[in-house]
């Protein structure tokens, strides 16, 4: 068994450039219940309580896994 630690995913506050990859990334992940860019910038972007800093964004790599 190796104790040699593979690369982390790295989390990050949501900046511009991460819509398109965190939608695909919701779409991945749950299939049956897709967002669309326009429902997303809706419910999310345009909500006026949304603080980028709080949604926090992880990527492995560069690539987007997902959010919380």
């Amino acid at each position: 068994m190796s104790t040699t630690a593979g690369p982390r995913p790295v989390l990050h506050p949501f900046r511009p450039g991460d819509g398109p990859p965190l939608l695909a990334a919701w779409c991945r992940s749950a299939p049956e219940d897709p967002i669309s860019a326009a429902r997303f910038r809706t419910l999310v972007l345009l909500d006026p309580h949304f603080d980028p800093e709080g949604l926090g964004v992880a990527a492995l790599g560069g690539q987007v896994l997902g959010a919380a």
